[in-house]
């Protein structure tokens, strides 16, 4: 898994149960410590609040069997939801304040927007999706699907390891077992709820982003089994090598049975890189170019993504400073220049072609050492000539 959204939802909702369970002998320190990590994660994404709901009731799970009356449990589970929905408004109505336009998104939470979005399906494509949605969560042949599955069987059977090993109550045993029956059903529940409701048409029929979501409650499921061996077994540095072994083995096992998984086997070719990172790699194919050197691309406001190119271009020229020179008028400072070693000509054009010969340069050059600048400057300014200009502004 990754940083991106979706990784960092389930890697926050482990944390909500890790830290209930390193607390379960005192409730009301796990509430205060899980607090923050449950507010952060409502406000990560619109779906986070489905794992709110988990880890909050992780919470009550280990509360339970604790000290104390009924009604502070409930009161604590009140705020554990509580809490974080509140910081979940607030950060949409600061949402709607300074973006207005973001209450008219696709993905907009609210009850006009599904009601729109619900009204535009007609019965022929729910019954479509529908179909569709059910045949991917049978489909056997798929390995996430059979993963999800099977992380399922691994906590059921983590569940009855634990109650043999005296490390579960008979009580605790049915409760985490049925606990994560419902869980699932439920987070497959909300999905099918996310496609019909919140998603277009389009996005709804081909399942847009089904695996990745797949994906995050494989992630949770396992992470908890872990955490249960972890926190519940007699001998945890020994089961949990021995159950860590079984998840492994289990997960190969539905590979091999019943397709690839980037994580084990691939074939070379899914992993060509993509157009944007190839343009990127043939510059170095291409040109002369020096991997760590400081680079300023100009592109001339060409069909450049100056955020995600960046980083792309530091990655490929492994370079930390890579920034972009993306329009005639807003060339840098001869000061500024100086502060890199190359001049990278991604996306020429008349005005950088006209620029190089003025400086008495091949107008042609895809690429040139910054110092060849700071000499002819020096070379003019030695002579009393004035400087070519090259334009206001500064770089990105």
């Amino acid at each position: 898994r990754d940083l991106r959204v979706d990784g960092l939802l389930t890697l926050l909702c482990v944390a909500v149960v890790a830290i209930a369970l390193t607390h379960r002998e005192n409730p009301r320190a796990a509430f205060w410590a899980a607090l923050p990590v449950l507010c952060f994660l409502a406000i990560t994404k619109n779906s986070g609040l489905f794992f709110v709901a988990a880890g909050a009731l992780s919470l009550l799970s280990v509360s339970v069997s604790g000290p104390g009356t009924a009604v502070p449990k409930i009161k604590m589970l009140g705020l554990a939801l509580g809490i974080p929905m509140l910081c979940w408004w607030l950060w949409s109505r600061h949402v709607q304040l300074v973006y207005p336009a973001g209450k008219e998104t696709k993905h907009a939470v609210s009850l006009n927007a599904y009601e729109s979005l619900l009204n535009s399906k007609p019965p022929q494509e729910l019954q479509q999706f529908n179909q569709a949605f059910m045949e991917y969560y049978t489909n056997w042949n798929n390995a996430r699907v059979v993963s999800f599955w099977l992380i399922l069987l691994v906590f059921l059977l983590v569940c009855g390891y634990l109650f043999c090993t005296k490390g579960f109550t008979k009580k605790q045993a049915i409760g985490w077992s049925v606990g994560s029956v419902i869980l699932t059903a439920a987070y497959l529940a909300a999905l099918w709820c996310t496609y019909v409701f919140s998603m277009p048409v389009k996005e709804m029929l081909a399942l847009a982003s089904i695996s990745r979501y797949t994906a995050s409650f494989f992630d949770v499921l396992l992470g908890c089994s872990i955490l249960l061996i972890l926190s519940y077994a007699p001998n945890p540095h020994n089961s949990a090598a021995v159950i860590c072994t079984f998840l492994m083995a289990m997960q190969i096992l539905a590979v091999q049975q019943f397709g690839n998984w980037r994580f084990i086997t691939v074939p070379a070719s899914q992993w060509a890189p993509n157009a944007r990172q190839q343009l990127w790699l043939q510059q170095k194919q291409i040109y002369p170019i020096q991997e760590g050197a400081r680079y300023l691309v100009y592109t001339n406001g060409g069909p450049m993504d100056g955020w995600a190119d960046r980083f792309v271009g530091r990655y490929a020229l492994n370079t930390d400073v890579l920034d972009f020179w993306q329009y005639k008028n807003s060339a840098p400072p001869m000061k500024t220049i100086r502060n890199y070693d190359y001049i990278l000509f991604l996306q020429p054009d008349e005005y950088s072609r006209e620029l190089l010969e003025n400086w008495g340069f091949d107008p042609n050059t895809p690429i040139i050492e910054t110092k060849l600048f700071s000499a002819r400057q020096d070379e003019l300014t030695a002579q009393g000539l004035p400087l070519p200009d090259m334009g206001q502004s500064d770089c990105e």
